[in-house]
């Protein structure tokens, strides 16, 4: 035969007990709400920092369309392969860049025509 259990008394909870349980449950809810906020705050300022610092000065100005010859587009980041090629090709220092920079364009689309 088998045992039987012995049932433990229910607690009987006070208004009391309840009050705090529910102001702990309060608590928690603001701690977590305000700990949340701060986290998203964070990582705006970051985001923003990043937009504003890297992405605006430095990776949209290479990834603009400089050069469209035909349905073919030339970013910055292309042009300025093809300069720092053309310098070392050329043995040039880099105080002439601009003048390279400025008779690089017409070979490009020369180039990209004969294809």
């Amino acid at each position: 035969m088998a045992k039987k259990k012995v049932e433990k008394p229910r607690r009987e909870v006070t208004r009391r007990q309840l009050s705090r349980w529910q102001q702990q449950k309060r608590r928690q809810r603001i701690i977590l709400i305000v700990g949340i906020s701060i986290i998203v705050a964070v990582l705006a300022v970051v985001g923003v920092g990043v937009y504003q610092g890297w992405y605006v000065p430095q990776y949209q100005p290479l990834h603009e369309t400089v050069i469209e010859v035909n349905d073919t587009e030339f970013d910055m980041a292309y042009f300025i392969e093809v300069l720092e090629y053309s310098r070392d090709a050329q043995g040039m220092p880099d105080e002439y860049l601009g003048f390279i920079a400025a008779g690089l364009v017409r070979p490009i689309q020369e180039n990209e025509l004969v294809r």
